[in-house]
């Protein structure tokens, strides 16, 4: 079978499956084998991942992940994972590269909502370029993100009293953004 036809056919039998099969644990069981059938037979998964949420995660529980990241957002991911570095270069380059990163993903308001509580945590790091790279970040990505949760906003505040004149500055300036946007 093409693997066309396969995401085709797939999406014609769907509905079928949704109506008919109607215990949820048992569709999900029903939906992974038979999508295994037609990978099996060359379908591509990302053809009909977007059919339902249903579907999403029977290709999950056999294996498929779905989600495409585009680079950027593959960058963010890398990045906030390499913020617990044990190396503080490693730490700061990774606050660094974040304001770079962020506005080029997909989402940027959701990628910058996203790492902010990462960077903030940079904050306490016992190695001032560590902090300085990340109050620097947050400066840059506070106006990216749209809406700032109240919780976050609480946290670049008491940032503002970091020890640290040149964090408490960029943090304060971050607020200001914050607060104009």
């Amino acid at each position: 079978m093409a693997w066309r036809a396969g995401a085709e056919l797939f999406a014609d039998v769907w509905p079928l499956i949704q109506t008919r099969v109607r215990e949820k644990r048992l569709r999900h069981e029903f939906t992974a084998a038979l999508l295994q059938l037609f990978i099996d037979h060359d379908i591509d998964p990302h053809d009909v991942a977007d059919l339902n949420p249903e579907v999403r995660a029977a290709l999950a529980s056999i294996g498929i992940e779905t989600q495409y990241e585009s680079e950027a957002e593959q960058a963010v991911t890398d990045c906030v994972r390499q913020i617990e570095a044990t190396e503080a270069s490693a730490r700061a380059t990774a606050a660094e590269a974040l304001r770079h990163f962020v506005p080029l993903a997909d989402d940027p308001n959701r990628a910058a909502v996203h790492v902010l509580p990462a960077l903030l945590k940079l904050l306490r790091d016992p190695v001032p370029r560590v902090c300085r790279a990340a109050a620097m970040s947050i400066r840059e990505l506070v106006p990216v993100a749209r809406s700032i949760p109240a919780k976050i906003m609480a946290k670049l505040r008491a940032g503002a009293e970091h020890e640290d004149d040149v964090v408490a500055k960029r943090i304060r300036e971050a607020i200001a953004r914050a607060e104009r946007d």
